[in-house]
């Protein structure tokens, strides 16, 4: 938000930036996901997958994700 006030300040839209006194004050929280690091564990996981009989879309689309991300 800060920044699209800034941006208003600088165009003549805003006069000041009320979110300035909010700055750092609040970070979003980290979150860590379990991650399968045994291959017994992602060769269950891929024949889950392969065992879906949901929307084709979302089933290539998991394969995808599986390629893409690091497990």
């Amino acid at each position: 938000m800060g920044r699209i006030y800034r941006y208003a300040i600088r165009h003549g839209v805003a006069e000041h930036d009320p979110t300035y006194a909010l700055r750092g004050e609040r970070k979003p929280p980290v979150k860590h996901y379990a991650a399968l690091t045994e291959p017994a564990r992602v060769a269950r996981l891929v024949r889950a997958i392969d065992g879906y009989h949901g929307s084709p879309v979302v089933k290539a689309a998991v394969k995808l994700s599986l390629l893409l991300f690091e497990l």
